[in-house]
């Protein structure tokens, strides 16, 4: 679904865990190999989403549960994985370099909004198309500052939506997203609008 997970290279050789792309599944042991992974409902206490996902070809799979798949810095943990869906490309990146493209501007509430933006939205969105493709663009065609301000910015992130399954609106709530981030993140996409990505190197 065009979402970008970034995974640690280093977690791939922890002999603690097992990365490996699941290419088929089961359901019990006597049941014939399928190319379709059955539908996987997202029903819990922090997500109330019941539209289920189903995974058409491959997917990344882990051993265990881990931190590392958890967006940390947050009062409450997000995790993209539970929103994406079949493995499409793996594509190896400079961290510090790749998260440069999203570095704006000196100005505090920018550089913080920055680190907003790479912990909460890089997995669904981008900014003049450096980025995932499943959520909007931040900027093109609608610079987002222009479309809500910092308190509509804190509503819409944080708050689940009485509507969002009728207008097919799939970003989930973030419970732990604050009114500092919120604003941060504000001043971070309006100099966005304004300032081409640095290119990645």
């Amino acid at each position: 679904n065009k979402m970008i997970i970034p995974v640690k290279l280093s977690l791939t050789s922890d002999r603690r865990f097992k990365v490996f792309v699941a290419t088929r599944n089961r359901a019990t042991n006597k049941a014939p190999w399928s190319q379709r992974f059955a539908s996987v409902p997202k029903k819990d206490d922090l997500y109330r989403d019941p539209r289920p996902l189903t995974f058409a070809k491959n997917k990344l799979a882990l051993n265990k549960k881990t931190e590392d798949f958890l967006v940390s810095g947050m009062s409450q943990p997000f995790s993209p994985w539970r929103h994406v869906n079949s493995l499409r490309a793996v594509e190896y990146v400079n961290l510090s370099a790749y998260n440069k493209q999203f570095d704006l501007s000196d100005d505090v509430k920018v550089k913080k909004g920055s680190s907003v933006f790479i912990r909460r939205c890089q997995y669904c969105h981008s900014v003049k198309y450096v980025g995932a493709r499943y959520g909007w663009d931040f900027v093109d065609p609608l610079p987002i500052y222009k479309k809500r301000l910092k308190k509509d910015l804190h509503y819409h992130v944080k708050y689940p939506k009485a509507f969002a399954l009728k207008q097919g609106l799939m970003m989930p709530n973030q419970l732990g997203f604050s009114k500092e981030e919120a604003s941060n993140l504000w001043h971070w996409l309006k100099a966005a609008a304004k300032k081409e990505p640095q290119p990645y190197k």
